[in-house]
């Protein structure tokens, strides 16, 4: 999971959650990924105007620069620092250099524009016109405000925005927020079988979303094509 200043708290946390259950049925080992091994906070530096002080630290277990060397599947949420350049560029950089050892690169939110900034991921289509639906999902009310916040998904993404998430190769997106719990469940089920997604998700009394090519907050937030 990668962590970079205000994170999106339910990209990081809804999805370490599936995951947590997944470990007592399966061995995995988790790495939280930053720049330093220091607390890494949701307090946000920008939109922040009621001055809130209201956050959530996470200790971060491995460096960008020392990550876990069997890495298979890397998180990368959004946030809205992603907005920006400066606090986001080492994360950029990582997920860039390590992206071709990857089994699996799933994105959240606007964690695709990180992914979408690294310009490696060019190398994974036939040609550089031909890509699609990488880094398609950005969260819907990030993009309505698009004029104000200058954000993209990057200039060659096939954007779907009716759909719950897309799985295009080894590049996994949704919308972001709820959508990223989504997401970790059908990564789950493509990985493990689809009784065990099941199997988690009934634990959490969570009811699944199984549709991936439709949102109905595509409709709420006039992003309907």
């Amino acid at each position: 999971m990668v962590l970079f200043p205000a994170f999106q708290a339910i990209d990081v946390f809804g999805r370490l959650v599936v995951l947590n259950i997944l470990a007592l049925q399966r061995p995995l080992h988790t790495s939280l990924l930053s720049s330093t091994l220091e607390p890494v906070s949701t307090k946000p530096t920008v939109m922040n105007v009621s001055g809130s002080n209201f956050c959530e630290p996470i200790v971060p277990t491995h460096t960008f620069d020392a990550p876990l060397e069997d890495l298979v599947v890397l998180f990368v949420p959004g946030g809205i620092e992603t907005r920006g350049e400066a606090l986001v560029a080492p994360a950029v950089e990582f997920v860039g250099k390590m992206y071709p050892r990857l089994g699996y690169l799933v994105s959240v939110c606007t964690g695709a524009t990180i992914v979408a900034k690294t310009g490696l991921l060019f190398l994974t289509v036939a040609s550089w016109v031909q890509l699609h639906s990488k880094f398609d999902h950005l969260h819907y009310s990030a993009l309505a405000y698009q004029p104000l916040i200058g954000n993209s998904p990057g200039p060659n993404a096939n954007w779907i925005p009716q759909a719950r998430w897309v799985a295009d190769g080894n590049i996994w997106s949704s919308p972001g927020v709820s959508t990223g719990i989504d997401v970790a469940y059908a990564f789950i089920a493509a990985l493990y079988w689809d009784d065990v997604a099941g199997g988690i998700a009934n634990s959490s009394d969570c009811v699944r979303w199984l549709d991936p090519n439709y949102d109905p907050f595509a409709a709420v937030w006039n992003v309907m094509k």
